[in-house]
């Protein structure tokens, strides 16, 4: 919690989970995904970095994160739309 990066930027994301950076948690607001990862100074780095291109991540990792984090963004709104309708 003391050192989270928190993101709610799917790019981004990825590219943290294609550089072996593991997501903690994945949190919910105003129906709103954010993604959370430790070591808020490395990420906020790599995040900058990515955001010029100049990270170099496999593209297979990438496509691979993409697809996960999509899969959890489907299964939070399927989640909460079941809330909604209690």
């Amino acid at each position: 919690m003391y050192d989270e990066y928190v993101t709610k930027d799917l790019g981004i994301s990825a590219m943290l989970i294609a550089s072996g950076h593991l997501m903690q948690r994945m949190f919910w607001k105003d129906r709103i995904a954010f993604f959370v990862f430790n070591d808020n100074d490395t990420c906020n780095r790599l995040s900058h970095l990515f955001l010029f291109g100049q990270v170099m991540v496999s593209a297979k990792a990438y496509y691979e994160a993409i697809k996960t984090l999509k899969i959890e963004i489907a299964k939070g709104i399927n989640l909460n739309d079941n809330k909604e309708r209690r």
